[in-house]
C-alpha cells in the first residue's frame, strides 16, 4: 500500500512539474509563432497551460512498463522534459531568424 501511494505520488509530481513547463514552452510558441502569424490575441501562462494540458490528453502516448518502476519514472521525467524542451530551443532559433 504505501508502495502504491509512493507511485501515485512520483506520478502526480511529474505530471505538475510537467504541465507548468509545458505551459509556458506553449505560451512561447504560441506567441512567437500564431500571434505573429495569424495575428491572434496572444495567451498567457495560465491559458497556455490548460491548452497543453487537454492536448497531452487528447494525444498521450508514453506507457510505462508496470514491471519496472525505475524504468517508468525515468522514461516519464525524460518525456515530461525532452519534447518541449527541443520545441523551445527549435523555435527560439527560429524565432531568432525570422
Amino acid at each position: 500500500m504505501v508502495v502504491l501511494l509512493g507511485i501515485f505520488a512520483c506520478s502526480t509530481a511529474i505530471d505538475a512539474v510537467s504541465a507548468i513547463y509545458s505551459g509556458f514552452v506553449i505560451m512561447m510558441l504560441w506567441n512567437w509563432f500564431i500571434f505573429t502569424t495569424f495575428h491572434i490575441q496572444t495567451i498567457g501562462f495560465l491559458q497556455a497551460m490548460g491548452l497543453g494540458v487537454v492536448v497531452a490528453f487528447l494525444t498521450s502516448k508514453y506507457i510505462p512498463d508496470p514491471e519496472d518502476f525505475f524504468d517508468s519514472v525515468t522514461g516519464r521525467i525524460f518525456y515530461a522534459f525532452a519534447a518541449p524542451t527541443s520545441a523551445l530551443v527549435i523555435g527560439g532559433i527560429i524565432h531568432a531568424l525570422m
